[in-house]
Protein backbone atom coordinates (compact mmCIF):
# COMPACT_ATOMS: atom_id res chain seq x y z
CA UNK A 1 0.00 0.00 0.00
CA UNK A 2 1.50 2.62 -0.97
CA UNK A 3 0.20 4.96 2.00
CA UNK A 4 2.61 2.48 4.24
CA UNK A 5 5.62 2.81 2.39
CA UNK A 6 5.07 6.62 2.25
CA UNK A 7 4.81 6.16 6.05
CA UNK A 8 7.55 4.08 6.71
CA UNK A 9 9.99 6.50 5.08
CA UNK A 10 8.51 9.37 7.15
CA UNK A 11 7.38 11.52 4.52
CA UNK A 12 4.55 12.74 5.80
CA UNK A 13 4.15 15.75 3.41
CA UNK A 14 3.73 13.37 0.60
CA UNK A 15 0.56 11.52 2.45
CA UNK A 16 -0.92 15.19 2.56
CA UNK A 17 -0.12 15.78 -1.18
CA UNK A 18 -1.89 12.32 -1.89
CA UNK A 19 -4.86 12.84 -0.48
CA UNK A 20 -5.05 16.90 -1.23
CA UNK A 21 -4.79 15.32 -4.58
CA UNK A 22 -7.69 12.76 -4.23
CA UNK A 23 -10.11 15.23 -2.54
CA UNK A 24 -9.63 17.84 -5.75
CA UNK A 25 -10.39 15.25 -8.43
CA UNK A 26 -13.28 14.15 -6.51
CA UNK A 27 -14.32 17.73 -6.24
CA UNK A 28 -14.07 17.51 -2.19
CA UNK A 29 -14.00 20.52 0.04
CA UNK A 30 -11.06 19.95 2.31
CA UNK A 31 -9.83 22.89 4.55
CA UNK A 32 -6.73 20.77 6.19
CA UNK A 33 -5.28 18.05 6.33
CA UNK A 34 -3.16 16.47 9.43
CA UNK A 35 -0.81 13.82 9.78
CA UNK A 36 1.27 12.90 12.34
CA UNK A 37 3.29 9.05 13.97
CA UNK A 38 2.16 8.17 17.00
CA UNK A 39 3.78 4.79 18.31
CA UNK A 40 3.63 3.22 15.16
CA UNK A 41 0.18 4.28 13.82
CA UNK A 42 -0.15 6.85 11.55
CA UNK A 43 -2.89 9.55 12.59
CA UNK A 44 -5.15 11.53 9.95
CA UNK A 45 -7.04 14.14 10.45
CA UNK A 46 -9.16 15.46 7.46
CA UNK A 47 -10.73 19.26 7.98
CA UNK A 48 -14.28 20.01 6.25
CA UNK A 49 -16.04 23.47 6.83
CA UNK A 50 -17.64 22.61 10.14
CA UNK A 51 -16.81 19.01 10.38
CA UNK A 52 -13.22 16.55 10.93
CA UNK A 53 -12.61 13.17 10.52
CA UNK A 54 -9.84 11.19 12.11
CA UNK A 55 -8.86 8.17 11.27
CA UNK A 56 -5.47 5.37 12.36
CA UNK A 57 -4.04 3.44 10.20
CA UNK A 58 -1.71 0.65 11.88
CA UNK A 59 2.38 0.57 10.22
Amino acid sequence: MYILKVCNLGKLNLIKSYFYTIASELQINITGIKTEIKLKTLHITFYFPGDLLETVINT
